[in-house]
């Protein structure tokens, strides 16, 4: 049974049948990938990568009866297809299969369990074809002469705000709406500027889309032989070698031709013109990592990056690395002709990241020094291949990661978190120092001068009755604060131990405070000497 709307599949040519097909499920199912099939597609023409499995699409451009010949097509793409071992595979073609093809099509499903029921024949594709007019309307109509129509009315909105600017706005969202329903590859968006300037912004309705209409661009372009020429023309190698964004100033464009959907193409000389390779897509988050290693090839550092942007031209592809905490960037720029890749590697710090966050970068950091290697590789497998470090490329990184590393160990055992300061004051960075070492349970040597006590009256006597006027060992447990960075840092009690202690003086016992509170002063006594160390 035919729709109104029917496509005359006998009258249309075999290659602009599979086009439209293939177009047709890339837009009932955009996450489709198009095979090429001019050096044999393998038995499918679409397929879909799913989690559970392959799902191939294999269009034919059948219309009448499957005689032998059509059906030794149909085995041999289903040859090809087994060995991509799918989980479903369509038969997609414009015909209705008679109740005899129907049992010769289910003889053959018996022997690839992977064949689908029969359901996406002549019946199937007009009713698809109904709910999709504008990729008829495109393959086998006249689309342009509609396109120009609309744009002709477009270009006469001005008038239309003497009737109020709800009448103009509904009129210009209907043209825009046209223009959306005619290209079957692509979708426009409209806007303008304070300066009323039009932009238009043509967007891929599939993945592929740009393949099976392709945009395509001639232009006439010349660089003067001077330093700001020359740098011009090696930008503009990279954004055709290698898809990296560029832009070529009006001075230097003599002519260009665009060919591009809905008429949105021309001849232009003079004005700007902006370039940027391809981004490729990215199935899902990449595991990327960074690794450096010794001369030996022992892993001293592994990083995972994510993926910040991707770049493809004609020679190869540019990379941009990100690590978690925003400061370090990794540009690879590899050449798929050589293959050989160039690394840039910057490091720029940014407020508000905590130090146990930056600590895996600065340890990488860390170890990017001359005699070491460094590579990259994805999840766990092996690294690609490691490059030889010739030159540090942070001064003085691994005083920035034992920096990093302290703050992050006080953070952790104090419990209070906060950002990478700007900068600390030397008698603070020492404080640091002196307190990680604690932390990690050596015990400290001094010496000291004096210490004021805070005691009771009752204490007061009986200090005196057990040490008088002699020099004693003396031990005394407070609080270790840290102040850093405008914070107090509790980390715990600390334990001092004095070879030799006396009283300077004993005060007088009717100089207490209210709470009967005295100071002792306590000097050394034989020996300087003491000791500190972290207790429960």
């Amino acid at each position: 049974m035919n729709t109104s709307n029917a496509v005359p599949w006998r009258d249309v040519d075999a290659k602009r049948i599979e086009d439209m097909i293939a177009v047709l499920i890339s837009r009932l199912h955009p996450e489709t990938q198009r095979i090429d099939g001019s050096g044999g597609d393998g038995g499918r023409d679409v397929q879909i990568p799913a989690p559970d499995g392959l799902v191939i699409y294999e269009v034919k451009s059948f219309t009448r009866r499957l005689e032998k010949s059509q059906r030794a097509q149909i085995k041999r793409s289903l040859k090809k297809a087994k060995v991509l071992k799918p989980r479903v595979w369509h038969l997609v073609m414009p015909l209705d299969m008679t109740p005899g093809e129907l049992d010769w099509y289910n003889e053959v499903k018996e022997t690839y369990a992977f064949m689908s029921d029969f359901t996406r024949g002549r019946t199937w594709l007009d009713s698809e074809m109904a709910k999709h007019p504008e990729i008829a309307r495109y393959y086998l109509g006249d689309s342009n002469a509609e396109i120009v129509k609309a744009l002709k009315e477009i270009g006469q909105e001005k008038a239309a705000l003497a009737n109020g600017i709800d009448d103009a706005s509904a009129r210009i969202v209907s043209l825009a709406t046209r223009l959306n329903e005619i290209d079957p590859h692509y979708k426009f968006k409209f806007s303008t500027n304070a300066d009323g300037d039009v932009n238009f912004e043509i967007i891929p309705r599939y993945a592929g889309a740009e393949l099976d209409r392709p945009i395509t661009i001639k232009a006439k372009i010349s660089f003067p032989s001077t330093v700001e020429g020359t740098s011009a023309a090696t930008r503009f190698r990279d954004t055709l070698h290698y898809g990296v964004p560029g832009e070529v100033l009006g001075e230097n464009i003599h002519n260009i031709s665009v060919d591009a959907p809905a008429g949105f193409g021309g001849e232009w000389t003079g004005g700007r013109l902006w370039l940027s390779g391809i981004h490729p897509p990215v199935a899902g988050e990449v595991d990327f990592r960074l690794i450096t290693a010794d001369s030996s090839e022992r892993i001293l550092s592994n990083i995972p990056m994510r993926i910040d942007e991707r770049y493809m031209g004609s020679k190869g592809g540019q990379l941009h690395l990100m690590d978690h905490s925003g400061q370090f960037k990794v540009t690879m720029r590899t050449n798929f002709e050589t293959r050989k890749s160039n690394f840039n590697f910057s490091l720029s710090p940014k407020p508000g990241v905590l130090p146990a966050v930056a600590l895996p970068t600065a340890r990488f950091w860390a170890t990017m020094r001359p005699g070491n290697k460094f590579s990259f590789t994805i999840g766990t497998a092996d690294p690609v291949e490691f490059f030889s470090i010739d030159e540090e490329l942070l001064p003085n990184g691994g005083d920035y990661y034992e920096f990093l590393s302290a703050l992050a160990r006080v953070q952790q055992a104090s419990g209070v978190f906060f950002p990478i300061p700007e900068e600390l004051t030397e008698s603070e960075e020492r404080a640091l120092r002196q307190v990680v070492r604690l932390l990690d349970g050596e015990k400290q040597s001094g010496t000291w001068s004096n210490l004021v006590l805070r005691i009771t009256k009752e204490g007061l006597e009986r200090w005196r009755a057990v040490n008088s006027d002699n020099a004693a060992p003396f031990k005394a447990v407070s609080d270790i604060i840290l102040r850093i960075a405008g914070r107090e840092l509790y980390l715990g009690r600390l334990e001092r131990v004095f070879e030799s202690a006396k009283v300077a003086e004993w005060p007088e016992t009717n100089g207490s405070d209210a709470d009967g509170i005295l100071e002792l002063r306590i000097i050394p006594g034989a020996s300087t000497a003491c000791t500190s160390r972290i207790v429960q």
